[in-house]
């Protein structure tokens, strides 16, 4: 059974007393509450805000295709769960830190390879498709 299955399991997200909210109403609770602690928690998802703002905006002004605009929104959303993964992985290295051990606290160090190469995919990829715009439209 996974976290959001209709069991007798007491979670954060389950509400008190005889009421029992389904399945899909918890996973809308805990997807709202992880996009909110994922802004409080770091600035970096402010900086992707921006950023998708003038990404986006720039699809507009140069008139990028569908199938553009779909690698364009693919690639901000990749980068941007990168990020949060990040996050997480920062969390349970700042709680568990001391238990852990030295193989296994390189998993911070992967995860943060991973949101780069990330970042650096997104870019490149955002990068072509406008480069072309641009250059179809001189």
């Amino acid at each position: 059974m996974n976290a959001y299955s209709n069991s007798a399991n007491s979670d954060s997200a389950a509400p008190t007393g005889s009421e029992t909210r389904s399945a899909w109403r918890r996973w809308l609770i805990d997807l709202e509450r992880g996009i909110s602690q994922s802004f409080r928690g770091e600035s970096t998802l402010f900086g992707y805000c921006f950023i998708a703002t003038i990404v986006l905006t720039t699809g507009i002004v140069i008139g990028i295709g569908v199938l553009q605009w779909a690698i364009v929104v693919l690639s901000l959303a990749v980068a941007a769960s990168a990020e949060m993964f990040q996050m997480v992985l920062r969390a349970i290295w700042s709680d568990l830190a001391a238990q852990l051990s030295k193989p296994t606290r390189k998993a911070l160090q992967i995860g943060s390879a991973a949101v780069v190469v990330t970042r650096m995919g997104a870019f490149v990829a955002i990068v072509l498709i406008y480069g072309a715009a641009i250059r179809s439209m001189v």
